[in-house]
């Protein structure tokens, strides 16, 4: 199934362009470590469908650029988004897109996991980071070898997923340039979020059905479930880590 069908179930579920769970309050709750500032700039790494970028911009938290590696998503969000920047891009070649340039806040929601080398992503990102600039993730973790597999089987950039190794994140900050601030563990708010999505499935499944179809409903539903049954299980982790560049 091609990622743009994926997000556009998912947007339509949640009643916006979102990618990642909690929509606005999941937003609020990350960047709360932020001082909003209209003149600094920011890159949505992962950008999806792009509501998320634009939320930012427009809540006052700075100008707004964002990247994803999918084609079709970025047609969607130069679209629906069109005062904002986008730009197909992996994460390890943005260093390359933006050789000129710098950006004073990373923002990551739900698209770390699709770094198989999460060392090399947050070298990536650091040098095209101010110094004192800072990092935020919003993801997935584990602090065990669970053994976890990736719900999302259909798709091309995180399948197989990685989540946040706890364990290790804080040496893999260090080692490219940055200093662990905060990590909070929002696994009972992921859970919530996701128990708030499958009654939103529920009630909406028809409707889902009828605008993208039988299969494509039913393999978002699974995933989805799975990946609620890993959080329940602590099998998987929701986390907000903070961080800031200090070279």
């Amino acid at each position: 199934m091609d990622t743009i069908t994926v997000k556009q179930v998912l947007a339509f579920l949640r009643g916006g362009h979102f990618s990642h769970p909690g929509e606005e309050e999941a937003i609020e709750l990350t960047m709360g470590f932020v001082p909003k500032n209209p003149s600094q700039s920011l890159l949505d790494v992962g950008c999806g469908l792009g509501e998320t970028s634009q939320y930012l911009q427009d809540k006052g938290w700075g100008k707004v650029t964002g990247i994803d590696i999918s084609p079709a998503v970025i047609s969607f969000a130069r679209k629906h988004y069109p005062e904002l920047e986008f730009h197909q891009c992996d994460i390890l070649d943005a260093d390359k897109l933006f050789s000129n340039k710098k950006f004073d806040v990373m923002c990551l929601f739900s698209s770390f996991l699709c770094c198989q080398s999460h060392t090399d992503c947050l070298s990536t990102l650091s040098r095209i980071t101010n110094k004192n600039g800072e990092l935020i993730l919003f993801d997935y973790a584990i602090s065990a070898d669970t053994g976890v597999k990736s719900p999302f089987i259909w798709s091309t950039t995180s399948y197989p997923f990685y989540p946040v190794d706890t364990r290790h994140i804080n040496q893999m900050l260090t080692n490219t340039g940055w200093v662990l601030k905060s990590q909070m563990d929002i696994t009972p708010q992921m859970c919530k979020w996701y128990e708030d999505l499958m009654l939103i499935f529920d009630k909406k499944r028809g409707q889902a059905v009828e605008l993208f179809g039988e299969s494509a409903v039913t393999t978002v539903y699974q995933a989805y479930q799975k990946l609620l049954r890993d959080l329940k299980r602590k099998d998987l982790e929701g986390i907000i880590i903070h961080a800031v560049k200090v070279n």
